[in-house]
């Protein structure tokens, strides 16, 4: 699972240098690969537009065959977003995740 976590952070990189990458950015912990830490641009159109949002990743051991638990480290107001402690409702991830999409799609829903 490391492997496939590293790869991730490579193409995302990869992506940024790119300009690929331009609505956020999102890379491992220099000591632990398995927590991330993110920044992702509010969607134009929203009540979000022009906000910017840290958001910490923390992967499981058997990522990618479960999702990452997402937790916005900046206060946001959504129906989806646990008030207390900024976490993403499970049921949401776990509903739509499949082993096949990754941290750059999950980011940018």
């Amino acid at each position: 699972m490391a492997k496939r976590l590293a790869k991730e952070a490579a193409e995302l990189a990869k992506q940024a240098n790119e300009g690929d990458f331009d609505w956020g950015s999102a890379e491992p912990n220099e000591d632990n690969l398995f927590k991330w830490t993110a920044c992702i641009a509010g969607p134009d159109n929203s009540p979000y537009e022009g906000g910017l949002f840290n958001i910490e990743l923390n992967f499981p051991d058997n990522y990618p065959f479960k999702p990452p638990i997402v937790k916005f480290m900046t206060k946001v107001y959504h129906p989806s977003v646990k008030q207390d402690s900024g976490e993403i409702c499970d049921d949401i991830i776990k509903a739509s995740w499949k082993p096949t999409l990754n941290i750059r799609y999950l980011l940018h829903v």
